[in-house]
């Protein structure tokens, strides 16, 4: 890195909270359903603004990083109860200074408040891609884990972004899976004496594709001017099935389960 980079950036964050602050504001009361005892629910999920610091100017925001803004750094899983079920919205709970166009793609806090004002609450990091890339790559999740959080009704498993890169429209990405692996007492026995956690990186495929598959000449009519052509297919980013590999373990039913591991991806229309 240059030192003359070093130097903007050290100047952005020693200067921009002179710039720019950032406030949590209100949005609007969207209608959400009703409940078991008849009433309409709204829900205020809130938002980030930004505006100019009282105390300062916006020369050097727009000199080193003229796309600061402000975005949402903490949101909270909030609960509503339906008459036809209980449904989660996200509500956004503090903001932060957005300066993904001043730096490089890299992984950045983002976190998930779960089970407000009940015993189990708690915030976890979930984590989110931010930054630039070069070449038309974007910033990518690259290494996503689950993550068991406790709750009122047992484990709620969350997505957990650990590692971020520029990545292309189509990429293979990081994905783990965990099963217990049984062992019984014999080849044909029931009785469990053992099981082991098995961590897979089975893999999987994100982003898009673009453009359709090439159209070919069903059939000519009978006078030959005119062709029937199919409907064109999308691409799709997915798995490529010349490197799919398998990992096996044997479930509690004494049944030796397989799961697929995704080691590449195309575009393709099938």
């Amino acid at each position: 890195m240059s030192i003359l980079k070093i130097l903007t950036i050290f100047l952005l964050q020693v200067h921009i909270s002179q710039c720019i602050s950032c406030r949590i504001a209100s949005k609007n009361k969207d209608y959400k359903g009703i409940d078991n005892f008849g009433h309409r629910l709204y829900l205020d999920q809130m938002q980030c603004k930004s505006e100019p610091s009282a105390n300062g100017s916006m020369s050097i925001t727009q000199i080193v990083c003229p796309k600061v803004s402000c975005q949402e750094v903490e949101v909270e899983e909030v609960t509503l109860h339906l008459r036809d079920g209980p449904k989660n919205f996200l509500m956004t709970n503090k903001c932060g200074l957005d300066l993904s166009k001043c730096q490089s793609c890299k992984r950045v806090p983002y976190y998930l408040k779960l089970f407000g004002g009940s015993p189990n609450e708690t915030v976890v990091d979930v984590g989110r891609c931010q930054g630039t890339c070069l070449d038309g790559n974007s910033c990518r999740a690259t290494r996503i884990r689950q993550k068991a959080i406790p709750g009122p009704n047992g484990d709620h498993l969350v997505d957990v972004t650990e590692a971020c890169s520029c990545q292309a429209s189509c990429y293979r990405m990081d994905y783990f899976v965990s099963y217990f692996d049984y062992i019984f007492d014999s080849p044909n026995g029931t009785k469990v004496i053992a099981k082991n956690e098995k961590v897979m990186n089975i893999g999987k495929c994100m982003g898009s594709c673009t453009g359709a598959s090439k159209q070919e000449c069903w059939a000519w009519n009978e006078e030959g001017n005119y062709c029937w052509f199919p409907p064109p297919s999308e691409y799709h980013c997915v798995p490529d099935l010349n490197t799919i590999g398998r990992e096996t373990f044997l479930n509690s039913e004494r049944i030796r389960e397989s799961v697929a591991i995704v080691n590449g991806c195309i575009c393709s229309t099938g």
